[in-house]
């Protein structure tokens, strides 16, 4: 089942929570292929990495954040558990142990 624009909106609600923003709605944009969230990602040193999300054809899709050398073996490593876990939880509809 294609998931639908309210749904990208929690889903990118959740990722913010979790990474300690608010959502913005004047980040989230119409594209010619569904939707583009500009979120930012918050890693264990407390920097921030701008990164999107996307609503394409029904799926939700991340672009991977430009990281920097020294951040490939810790850094980079923690973004992917990190939005895997959340979209783990959003397919399961289960926003916990975020609740939003």
């Amino acid at each position: 089942m294609p998931i639908t624009k309210n749904a990208f909106v929690y889903f990118c609600k959740m990722y913010e929570e979790i990474n300690e923003f608010e959502f913005e709605e004047e980040e989230l944009v119409e594209t010619d292929h569904g939707y583009k969230y500009a979120a930012l990602f918050r890693d264990e040193y407390n920097y921030k990495i701008g990164f999107d999300i996307y609503l394409q054809d029904g799926r939700i899709i991340w672009e991977e954040p430009e990281f920097n050398e020294d951040e490939a073996y810790d850094t980079k490593p923690f973004f992917h558990s990190l939005i895997n876990e959340i979209y783990q939880n959003f397919k399961d509809g289960n926003p916990q142990p975020w609740s939003l």
